[in-house]
Order: C-alpha cells, then sequence, then structure tokens
C-alpha cells in the first residue's frame, strides 16, 4: 500500500481528510463529559485513532491499537506531541464508556450531519448506507438571508431503543404480577366481575403491550347438611365469576410511536467566495 510521508498509508490519510470535514474530534469532545486538564489526549482523538486504526494494514484489537502507529507519521494524524504509545488499553475503553453515556446513536447523528453541512457528494455517498437510512431522515431547506445560509435538518434518531426495551421488561413484570393478584380474586355477581376487568384494562390503556380480559363463572352445586332422606330437594347452586387475563405482546404501533425522536436542528453556513468556511448550529 501507498503510504504518506513514507509512514502512512493513503487510505488512512484520506479516512483522516474526511474526518476532519466531518469535525469528528471536536464533535466528540463537545459532546461526551471529559476534564482536559487530566487527559493527555481528548476522546475525540482517542475515538479517531480507533476510526483510523481500521485503515492499517493489519486489522488489531483494541488492546493493539497503539502498535499500528508505531512506525507512522503520528503528528499529521493527531497533532503534535503525540505518539503511539499514547493510544494505551485503558485511555481507549474510558473514551468508549463516555461515548456510551453521552449516547452512541445520538453522537453519530451529529456527526452524519455534518457531512450534510458540509455538502460534499463523497461524504454523503459515505453516510448514505442502510445503517443511516435507518437512523436519519433529512429535510433539507436553504433560505438566503444577508449573505448568510440557513439549513433545517429534522431527523429521527432510534436513541430511544435502549429505554424502550427496559419499559417493555418492566410493564411485562408488573404486567404478571398485577394479572396474579386479579386471577385470585372472586366476585359474587357477573357485574362485579365484568367492573373490575374494565377498571384493570383501564389502567393499563397507555401500555405498550396489549392485554385481553375475559370474565368466566363457575356454578358448584352444593346439598344439605346431614343425611339425605327419602325425598331430597333440590340442590343448591353457587355461582362466582372470576376475571382471565391474557397477555397479548407488545404493541408494534404504539412501540414505534415511542420509539420515534424526532428533532429539529440547524446551523448558519458563513460563506466566503461560494466556499463554506465555518457553521454555527
Amino acid at each position: 500500500m501507498q503510504t504518506h510521508s513514507g509512514q502512512t498509508p493513503v487510505a488512512m490519510a484520506m479516512a483522516l481528510q474526511y474526518a476532519k470535514k466531518l469535525d469528528f474530534v471536536e464533535t466528540i469532545n463537545r459532546s461526551v463529559a471529559w476534564d482536559e486538564k487530566q487527559c493527555n489526549l481528548s476522546p475525540g482523538q482517542l475515538a479517531l485513532s480507533i476510526l483510523l486504526s481500521t485503515f492499517a494494514d493489519v486489522r488489531s484489537p483494541l488492546y493493539h491499537i497503539k502498535n499500528n502507529f508505531a512506525h507512522m507519521d503520528t503528528a499529521f494524524l493527531f497533532g503534535p506531541g503525540v505518539t503511539g504509545d499514547d493510544f494505551t488499553d485503558d485511555a481507549l475503553a474510558r473514551t468508549l464508556d463516555k461515548i456510551y453515556a453521552a449516547g452512541s446513536s445520538r453522537l453519530f447523528s451529529k456527526i452524519a450531519l455534518n457531512g450534510y453541512k458540509v455538502k460534499d457528494d463523497a461524504l454523503h455517498a459515505c453516510y448514505e448506507g442502510q445503517e443511516f437510512q435507518e437512523t436519519i431522515q433529512i429535510v433539507d431547506a436553504e433560505k438566503n438571508t444577508h449573505a448568510l445560509t440557513v439549513r433545517l435538518f429534522v431527523y429521527r434518531s432510534n436513541e430511544n431503543t435502549l429505554r424502550i426495551e427496559k419499559r417493555l421488561k418492566k410493564e411485562e413484570e408488573r404486567l404478571q404480577a398485577d394479572k396474579a393478584v386479579l386471577e385470585k380474586k372472586v366476585f359474587a355477581c357477573a357485574e362485579d366481575a365484568e367492573s373490575a376487568a374494565r377498571e384493570f384494562a383501564g389502567a393499563k390503556h397507555r401500555n405498550l403491550i396489549d392485554i385481553e380480559t375475559t370474565v368466566c363463572s363457575k356454578t358448584t352445586e352444593t346439598l344439605g347438611r346431614g343425611r339425605i332422606g327419602k325425598n331430597p330437594g333440590p340442590a343448591k347452586t353457587k355461582t362466582l365469576w372470576y376475571v382471565n387475563v391474557r397477555i397479548i405482546g407488545p404493541n408494534e404501533k404504539r412501540v414505534r410511536q415511542a420509539q420515534d425522536n424526532w428533532i429539529l436542528r440547524g446551523c448558519i453556513l458563513n460563506r466566503v467566495n461560494g466556499n463554506n468556511l465555518q457553521y454555527k448550529e
């Protein structure tokens, strides 16, 4: 593979330029919690090392990433004073924890939107894959106002997916517990059982999980006490009512609505001689 300055693979150098256009490092630094005074490298630089290592001649696990940059121009890739030894597995692991805490899906959305702000066809092609389409839908509008271009982005993020999964698990656990309590109850008349069924269903109508309640009855015969005579009277009957609950499962429409997270973002592109110099959200 060809190299840049005799050290850095060309593919890695090209990936670096695209990362700069996407404002990859600074977007991560702005999005995660970190202390500049206590960090030798920023989270964005460490995340960039993980990204660029995928373009190395040999793919390496996390704890060997520093070996990928042992003989490369790290100053060109990451800035002055940075060496391969700075990319320890502890530092990389802490960075991944910070990204997870900040919301990896939301962070991806921010970086992907940067590609649309740049208006680079090559960048758009890189982010038009299936994962991007599932994460973001763009409605792009421009309006020239006093030599400034205002661009609006309406996109749908899937960052609520994990939260919805937890909610479904809690709902099912609560439904199972409440179901067991209701099905143990005995009602003396059908009206009381039907009222309890309606009340139970009404309390769960906002749930993401569908249920079905059914009122059923059980009739038993009872005989009088003592020895049965030659001409016994009719047996006495007693009817009791119960409520059965069936848990159907997640309602796809309600789950999808709960997962949808539509976000409106905008930026102002300052232009000089037709070139984008900077943008401000």
